[in-house]
């Protein structure tokens, strides 16, 4: 048995054993290449923006697929997810880690390509400098939009559309379009309807930090 280990920017990701002399530098070769479709595209090739309106709506599931409909000023860009990889708790970690004030990003993989929201500090504490980019297999990438927000208004407007779809469900409908694949499956007993498990959307660490927000405005 050959045991290799793969290695990813100088630290051990993951040891391979095979009798195959060829797994070795094959499974390197493998991860690298999806590590660096992960990898920080690097600097926005353009200023951000200010606008004045900043909206995003998720909408109902439809056959394992919820499309991210994000709204700044007359400009619209549909981001479709998926239920394989499904997002949705994650999303709201990488929000209560904004209001935290860490300046971070969540990664998302539908199928077949990377979707990447971006969050770098802007000279003012108060603003952030948010950022779509999708990526894929081809290597091709797009950025969306380079916007600066207010980070209260960042995490407000993914919040609430998170709680505006997934806090109240319609069992009816959803049970038949979306895999609920929460990571609370195992052990949780709000289970609603033939199984299906409510995602935890809602955060006490994002309602302490916008209640406040708005009590110093």
């Amino acid at each position: 048995m050959i045991k290799t280990e793969i290695i990813y920017d100088g630290r051990v990701v993951m040891t391979l054993e095979s009798l195959d002399p060829k797994a070795g530098p094959a499974m390197q070769a493998s991860v690298k290449a999806s590590l660096d479709w992960r990898k920080d595209p690097g600097p926005a090739p353009e200023p951000a923006r200010e606008v004045e309106r900043f909206e995003i709506v998720f909408t109902p599931p439809d056959v394992g697929c919820i499309d991210c409909i994000v709204t700044f000023d007359a400009e619209t860009v549909t981001l479709p997810l998926s239920q394989y990889g499904d997002p949705f708790e994650d999303i709201k970690v990488w929000l209560e880690r904004l209001a935290g004030g860490e300046f971070t990003y969540e990664l998302v993989c539908p199928e077949g390509w990377l979707l990447r929201f971006g969050v770098a500090p802007d000279p003012d504490p108060d603003y952030v400098l948010f950022t779509i980019w999708e990526r894929w297999c081809t290597d091709e990438t797009k950025l969306d939009c380079h916007l600066r927000l207010k980070r209260e208004t960042l995490v407000a407007t993914f919040y609430n559309a998170l709680l505006e779809i997934w806090e109240k469900p319609d069992p009816e409908s959803f049970w038949w379009e979306w895999d609920y694949s929460s990571q609370h499956d195992e052990d949780d007993d709000n289970d609603g309807h033939y199984g299906v498990y409510y995602y935890h959307v809602r955060s006490p660490i994002i309602d302490a930090y916008l209640a406040r927000e708005a009590a110093t405005e």
